[in-house]
């Protein structure tokens, strides 16, 4: 019951649940009204997370504003930054891998500007995951390795500018190599939406 009134109606909020280190996770809904910010992009932030030792971060999208129910074959979703901050509001480097980027995925042509685009800096260019006919048959995910272990962190992210319809609405963190499934969402809420960036300035 509880994961249907989530679905049906609970987006405007982010849960922050499960803490043990063996069995991480955490259920991020940043609903399918969201932080608009300029250009038609989106900003959502989460809670300072704090998770010992933590190495990196699997962030699964389990709907976009496009969808209105959970997708296992999907659903495809765009970014235009993914920044890592530490319990000091530092960023810190990472590198990222996914099970489902369009551009490496063959067959469509590029759409946007691959994996690189999540932490070079610009909001402009973006990563979009696979909408090909080789899309994988799970949940479409990026797949952070952190420059170096961290007690706590903080991930702020930007979608693509231009385009709202493929903007993450709830997304599922776990720890790096774990599945995020549909049993894995929970329905108690805590939400906090970034400051509005009106120049590049700003987000430098």
């Amino acid at each position: 019951m509880k994961k249907n009134l989530f679905l049906a109606g609970a987006l405007a909020l982010f849960a922050v649940v499960g803490v043990s280190a063996q069995n991480w996770c955490r259920t991020l809904a940043t609903g399918t009204a969201g932080k608009q910010l300029e250009n038609n992009q989106y900003r959502a932030e989460t809670a300072l997370i704090e998770n010992a030792g933590a190495k990196g971060v699997r962030y699964t999208v389990m709907q976009t504003g496009s969808t209105n129910q959970i997708k296992g074959g999907g659903p495809t979703f765009a970014l235009g930054e993914m920044i890592v901050l530490d319990a000091a509001g530092d960023t810190i480097g990472y590198t990222v891998t996914s099970n489902a980027d369009h551009n490496t995925m063959g067959n469509a042509g590029n759409d946007g500007d691959g994996m690189p685009a999540l932490n070079d800096g610009n909001l402009n260019n973006y990563f979009h995951s696979t909408w090909s006919a080789n899309a994988p048959n799970e949940l479409h995910y990026i797949e952070l390795t952190f420059e170096k272990s961290l007690d706590e962190f903080q991930l702020v992210w930007y979608t693509r500018p231009n385009q709202h319809v493929n903007r993450p609405a709830v997304v599922g963190l776990t720890m790096p190599g774990v599945t995020f499934t549909e049993d894995m969402l929970f329905a108690e809420y805590e939400f906090e939406a970034g400051a509005k960036v009106t120049d590049a300035a700003e987000f430098a």
